[in-house]
C-alpha cells in the first residue's frame, strides 16, 4: 500500500540552495549592502592608489630639485676649481679664507685694489648664503674630515656621509611634509688635488657631499589639495554608484516579487488539482501506520503493564463491573494465600470475611452509583480474608477504567498488620508518657505548695517588716512557677500552656497577696491568645512576678486602706506579636505611678528583684530589657520567637 503513493519529482542537486540565496539576496535589503560595500571598497582602494602616485610625485619633484640645486652648486664648483679658483674683491661679506693656504692667496691690483683667491668650498658657502636669503633654500658643504669646522655635518649628513662610503648615491628625506633634504657625494677631480691632496684623497675618493635643504610647505599644500579634491571627487563617484545600485536592485526585486507570485499561483493551481490524491494516499498512509504503531504500542504497554503488576509487592487485583476478578498479581497472592488461577472468573466477596458482606455490598452499591470519584484519592481500611480462614487489616484504594461501554476497576490492596500493630504500640507509650508526666506536674505543684505552706508558717514568726517582705516575694515567686504546673497538670496538652489564662491568674494571684483589690489599681491585661512552652512560661512568670511586686508596693505610695474612689491608678501587662516579618516578641509591664529614678539602672539596681528581672531576660530569654519613665513606669522585654521551640 505504501509503495502506491506517487513520488514527489526530485528537484536538481543544488538547485534549491542556489535558488534560495538568489531570492534571499533580492528580498533581504540588507544583503544589497554587500555590492555598496564593494564598491566602497573598490573607492577606497582607488583613492589610495592615486594618494600613493600623488605622494610619489612629490616626492620625486623634491628629489628632482635636490638633484638640480646640487648639480648646479657641483658645476660651479667644477668651474672655479678648473680656473683654479676665482680673485674677488674683499669686502665685509667676503673676507679672505684663512683655511685656503695657497700662495697668491691675497693680491692687490696695479691700481691698488685687493683681491682675495676664492676657492669651490669658499664660493658654494656664499652662494647658499645667497640662496637662502632669496629662496629659503639652504646647502652645506660637508664632509667627515673637514678642514673648516663650521662644515662638520650634523647626525643625518654623518650618516648619510657613512652611506655614500659605502656605496649609496644619493640620499633624501621629508620632514614632516614642510621640508625636504637631499645630498648627494662629492668626488675628488683632479682640479680638486690642488686643496685636498694633503689630506690623503686621490682622484675618486668620496671626500664630503653637500646637503640641500629646501621648504616644500607650498609645495605640499598644492598636494594637500589635490588630495581634497580627490577625496571629493571619489565621495561623489561613490555615492552615485551606489544610489545607481541601490535603484537596480530596487527595481530587480519588483520584477521578482512579481515573477514569484506569478509562480505561487501557478504552483497553487497545480497543487489543487493534485491535492485530493495526495491526501488520499497520505491519510491511507497514516492510518495504516498508525494501526501498526497502535498494535505495537498495545503490545508493549501489555508487556510492561503485565510485568509491573507482577512485581509490585501490593495487591492489584482488577475487576469487571460485576465485581468478577479478571486479574490477580503475585502480590495479592501473597497477602490472599491464593493463586490467581483459583480466584479468576470469582467475585470478590469470596476475599471479604462473611460478617463484612453487607458492608462490602453497600460500599459496590456507592460505587457504581457515584463512579470511582467517590473513592478517588481515599485509602479504605477494611479487613480481608485469608484461603486459611485467618482475617487481616489492609488498606484499599480503588479506581476505575473504561473500554468502550464496559467500565472495569482495579484495587490495590496493602497488607497494614504490621502498621496497625506499630500503632497501638505507639499509642499505649504516649498515653503511659502521658500519665507520667502529668502526675510529674502533679506532685511538682504538690511541693511547690508545701513549700509555700512552709514559708507561710514561718512568716509568722518573723516580726521584721523586711524579713516579712522577702519572705513575701519568695512566696509569690513559687506560686509563679508552682502556678506553670498547675496549669499544665490541668491542660490538654502537656507540652505548652495558654499564655493569656496564666498571667491573668498570676497577677490576681499578686493582688490577692499584697491585699489590693481592682478597686484602687485597675489591672489591664492585654495578651492574645497564645501557647508557650513550659521554659518560657516560667521565666516570663518570674519576670511578670517581680514588676507587678514593685509597681504594687512602689508606684502608688499615696494609696490608702479606705480609699473608695474609682481608681486612676494603672498597672498593665500586654503582648505584641510580630506582624511585621521579625521574629521578635515584646512583652510589656507597666504602671503610671510615680515611676522610679532617672538615674536607676537595671543591671546595677539594688534591688534582688530588679537584678533577677535583668539576670533572667539576658541569660535565659537571650532578650534585651528596655525601660520607659514617662508618665510612670513602663518595662519592655524583647525577646525572640525561636524561644518557643518545643524540644523534643
Amino acid at each position: 500500500m505504501e509503495n502506491s503513493l506517487t513520488p514527489e519529482k526530485p528537484e536538481p542537486v543544488g538547485s534549491h540552495n542556489s535558488s534560495g540565496a538568489y531570492s534571499d539576496f533580492i528580498e533581504n535589503r540588507a544583503y544589497w549592502l554587500l555590492p555598496v560595500l564593494l564598491c566602497l571598497i573598490i573607492t577606497a582602494i582607488s583613492l589610495k592608489w592615486y594618494f600613493f602616485q600623488i605622494d610619489t610625485n612629490f616626492k620625486a619633484l623634491a628629489i628632482e630639485d635636490g638633484r638640480v640645486i646640487f648639480q648646479m652648486v657641483e658645476n660651479a664648483r667644477l668651474w672655479n676649481a678648473r680656473h683654479g679658483g676665482v680673485y674677488v674683491v674683499i669686502t665685509d661679506e667676503t673676507t679672505p679664507n684663512p683655511y685656503l693656504e695657497v700662495k697668491d692667496r691675497d693680491v692687490v691690483t696695479t691700481n691698488g685694489m685687493k683681491l682675495t683667491l676664492v676657492n669651490p668650498a669658499y664660493m658654494t658657502r656664499q652662494m647658499s648664503e645667497v640662496l637662502m636669503e632669496r629662496n629659503s633654500i639652504m646647502f652645506h658643504i660637508t664632509s667627515l674630515k673637514p678642514i673648516r669646522p663650521q662644515n662638520s655635518p650634523d647626525t643625518w649628513e654623518s650618516a648619510a656621509l657613512r652611506d655614500f662610503e659605502g656605496g649609496i648615491t644619493e640620499k633624501s628625506e621629508m620632514f614632516e611634509n614642510s621640508v625636504f633634504r637631499y645630498m648627494a657625494p662629492l668626488r675628488v677631480k683632479d682640479a680638486c688635488l690642488k686643496c685636498h691632496q694633503n689630506q690623503g684623497y686621490k682622484v675618486g675618493d668620496i671626500r664630503g657631499g653637500i646637503s640641500v635643504t629646501v621648504p616644500v610647505d607650498v609645495l605640499y599644500s598644492t598636494v594637500k589639495k589635490q588630495k581634497i579634491a580627490l577625496s571629493l571627487l571619489h565621495i561623489m563617484v561613490f555615492l552615485s554608484i551606489s544610489a545607481m545600485i541601490l535603484l537596480f536592485m530596487s527595481k530587480i526585486r519588483s520584477q521578482w516579487l512579481k515573477l514569484r507570485h506569478a509562480k505561487v499561483e501557478q504552483d497553487s493551481v497545480v497543487e489543487l488539482r493534485t491535492r485530493e490524491i495526495r491526501e488520499t494516499n497520505e491519510q491511507l498512509t497514516i492510518e495504516i501506520n498508525e494501526r501498526r504503531h497502535t498494535e505495537e504500542i498495545l503490545s508493549e504497554s501489555e508487556t510492561k503493564y503485565r510485568s509491573l503488576i507482577q512485581s509490585v509487592q501490593d495487591g492489584i487485583i482488577s475487576t469487571d463491573e460485576n465485581g468478577v476478578i479478571i486479574s490477580f498479581n503475585r502480590g495479592a497472592e501473597a497477602i490472599f494465600g491464593y493463586k490467581e488461577a483459583d480466584l479468576t472468573g470469582k467475585h470478590a466477596a469470596e476475599l471479604i470475611p462473611s460478617r463484612l458482606q453487607d458492608t462490602y455490598k453497600r460500599a459496590v452499591q456507592m460505587l457504581q452509583l457515584l463512579g470511582d470519584s467517590y473513592f478517588a484519592g481515599k485509602r479504605l481500611e477494611f479487613e480481608g480474608h485469608r484461603k486459611d480462614g485467618t482475617e487481616f487489616p489492609c488498606e484499599v484504594s480503588i479506581a476505575s477504567w473504561k473500554i468502550k461501554e464496559d467500565r472495569f476497576y482495579v484495587a490495590i490492596v496493602r497488607d497494614i498488620t504490621e502498621r496497625k500493630h506499630m500503632e497501638n504500640q505507639i499509642s499505649a507509650s504516649l498515653h503511659e508518657k502521658e500519665v507520667l508526666l502529668r502526675e510529674i506536674h502533679h506532685r511538682v505543684k504538690n511541693n511547690m505548695q508545701i513549700i509555700t505552706s512552709l514559708l507561710n508558717l514561718q512568716n509568722r514568726y518573723l516580726k521584721d517588716q523586711k524579713d516579712i517582705d522577702i519572705f513575701t516575694e519568695t512566696k509569690n515567686r513559687i506560686k509563679a512557677m508552682s502556678l506553670v504546673h498547675e496549669k499544665l497538670y490541668q491542660s490538654e496538652t502537656l507540652s505548652k500552656i495558654d499564655f493569656n489564662d496564666y498571667v491573668r491568674n498570676l497577677a490576681l494571684g499578686l493582688f490577692r497577696s499584697y491585699g489590693v483589690s481592682e478597686r484602687k489599681i485597675n489591672l489591664k491585661v492585654d495578651v492574645p491568645s497564645i501557647s508557650f512552652v513550659i521554659d518560657t512560661v516560667i521565666s516570663c512568670g518570674l519576670v511578670i512576678n517581680e514588676l507587678i511586686s514593685n509597681s504594687i508596693k512602689y508606684a502608688f505610695p499615696d494609696i490608702s486602706i479606705n480609699d473608695s474612689q474609682p481608681p486612676e491608678r494603672e498597672i498593665g501587662i500586654s503582648l505584641h506579636i510580630p506582624d511585621d516579618g521579625t521574629d521578635s516578641y515584646k512583652l510589656l509591664v507597666w504602671d503610671n505611678g510615680v515611676g522610679i529614678p532617672q538615674e536607676s539602672e537595671l543591671a546595677e539596681h539594688k534591688s534582688l528583684g530588679l537584678q533577677l528581672v535583668h539576670s533572667i531576660v539576658e541569660n535565659q530569654l537571650q532578650g534585651q530589657v528596655i525601660v520607659e519613665r514617662k508618665s510612670g513606669t513602663k518595662f519592655i522585654l524583647v525577646f525572640k520567637e525561636n524561644i518557643y521551640k518545643q524540644r523534643l
